[in-house]
């Protein structure tokens, strides 16, 4: 008879113990599964969130440097060096703008809040670029809204001869009744307290002005909902999001040559009336440039690459940096499923090891009649291993099933909860470049599936442990010595 079959016929005859193998394996392999299932679900949604973040990385000063010498000036990062780190091959858009702020004596502004309203004139932002398809709407966070009147972006001879053309937001065209080919007027007031108040409209405590005239050559709306996300209203610092989208709606999209020039204004006039203690500032320009990068994954090379030609105080930033605050919930569970694996696959190692060796004692005189027989110790082995194996498959195959469906529906509830708790540290705000990722963004991102990969590895891992720690077991036969057994 072949050690095949005499390892099927052990298995029948000795049910007691081949169940309590069967539940043994089918309890360790439950939190195996149930580990390879969170540690795979926690890796795919990583890059669901790497995807949904973007590759992009920003240029900004770095204040712990400023802190550490602040006696050095700092020197304005100029459009020839965002150009060059433009030219790298990583970059597959990028654009820089320098703001400014303005009034109108015309205009109403948007407010966020109905009903809300301040004592003082509108105020209003310009963003200045250097791309006809501004990064708003390359990063498809706009879009033109038609009912407005067909609008268009920038030309590259707008751009570069700061052509008197805006691209504004529908919330505020609404609220002032533009549509496309209108003209807005704006103004840059320069007030002797520097203070913007209503009596600055009548001329009173203006020092300077200049009025600013823009033709409306396009109208855009956001893509995304503004308001917060269902189940997320009580969580979610309402005012702060409001204003932020208030700031965004009250700006007009003009080239930088505009902002430049209004820059240029203010600070010419506001040199004249400044104490010498407040005029270092006046020369330095700031710009906010902006790399979309072909891939997540080049962020980080990016950033070493083009670090040599930054000034001093200068550093880059990136969306993966911001990364591990975004999905700290996610990378906690991939932890604690990765820890789980290895003290599950050790346990497994150890327990079985001791179960085997346990039933191999309880059988040493039907091994040492196998031997007596003439039976090798290869064939035996082969026996033994056989039976576990055997079980093992099948107890496996119903652990597979099992601990999937138990880490789902455990790991969910875990992930919740830490998102919840994230949020409310956080005030409802999650940091990073702009991300706008929710709770439920997070939560959908994480996903647990019984795929192909998950079913080759839980084998894999389950088989290879079963098997070493029956190896292990089976020096036991190799000490065996059959004459010592039948006396």
């Amino acid at each position: 008879m072949n050690f095949m079959k005499r390892a099927l016929l052990s298995i029948t005859r000795k049910k007691g113990k081949s169940l309590i193998l069967f539940l043994l394996i089918f309890i360790l392999g439950n939190v195996i599964a149930g580990a390879i299932s969170v540690q795979q679900a926690t890796l795919k949604s990583e890059q669901k969130i790497k995807k949904s973040m973007g590759a992009v990385a920003s240029i900004t000063i770095d204040k712990e440097k400023m802190e550490e010498d602040a006696t050095s000036k700092i020197k304005s990062l100029t459009p020839e060096i965002m150009r060059k780190i433009g030219e790298n091959p990583r970059v597959k858009y990028y654009d820089f703008s320098e703001g400014s702020q303005v009034t109108s004596r015309q205009l109403e502004q948007y407010h966020a809040t109905e009903g809300e309203s301040w004592d003082r004139p509108p105020n209003f932002s310009l963003n200045g670029g250097e791309q006809p398809i501004f990064l708003d709407l390359f990063e498809k966070k706009v879009e033109f809204d038609t009912s407005y009147g067909q609008g268009r972006t920038f030309t590259e001879a707008e751009l570069k001869n700061g052509a008197h053309v805006t691209i504004m937001r529908s919330e505020l065209a609404e609220v002032n009744n533009i549509r496309v080919g209108d003209m807005v007027k704006l103004a840059n007031i320069i007030s002797e307290n520097e203070m913007r108040t209503h009596e600055m409209l009548d001329d009173m405590n203006v020092y300077a002005s200049r009025d600013l005239d823009l033709e409306v050559i396009g109208i855009v709306k956001s893509t995304k909902a503004t308001g917060p996300k269902s189940g997320e209203t009580k969580k979610i610092n309402e005012y702060m999001k409001n204003m932020d989208e208030q700031q965004k709606i009250n700006m007009f999209y003009v080239s930088n040559a505009i902002t430049e020039r209004e820059n240029d204004f203010s600070r010419e006039k506001l040199a004249e009336i400044l104490d010498e203690e407040n005029l270092n500032w006046l020369g330095y320009k700031q710009y906010t440039p902006t790399y979309i990068l072909n891939e997540p994954e080049d962020v980080d090379a990016f950033k070493i690459e083009v670090a040599v030609y930054l000034p001093e105080f200068y550093s880059i930033h990136g969306t993966t940096d911001s990364f591990d605050s975004i999905a700290g919930a996610i990378l906690t569970m991939r932890a604690l499923s990765t820890s789980t694996l290895y003290i599950a696959i050790g346990a497994t190692l150890l327990i079985m090891s001791l179960i085997i060796i346990l039933f191999l004692r309880d059988r040493k005189h039907e091994l040492g009649i196998y031997l007596s027989l003439g039976e090798s110790k290869p064939k035996v082995m082969s026996q033994i291993l056989s039976e576990v194996l055997l079980i093992a498959i099948l107890s496996m195959s119903c652990a597979l099933i099992s601990g999937n469906s138990i880490a789902q529906s455990v790991s969910k509830g875990m992930l919740e909860n830490q998102l919840s708790a994230e949020t409310e540290k956080n005030d409802g705000y999650r940091p990073g470049y702009e991300t706008n990722m929710s709770d439920e963004d997070i939560s959908a991102s994480y996903e647990i599936k019984m795929d192909g990969s998950y079913i080759v590895l839980f084998y894999g891992i389950g088989i290879v442990t079963i098997g070493l720690s029956t190896a292990s077991s089976l020096v036991y036969i190799l000490r065996l010595n059959p004459k010592k057994i039948m006396l």
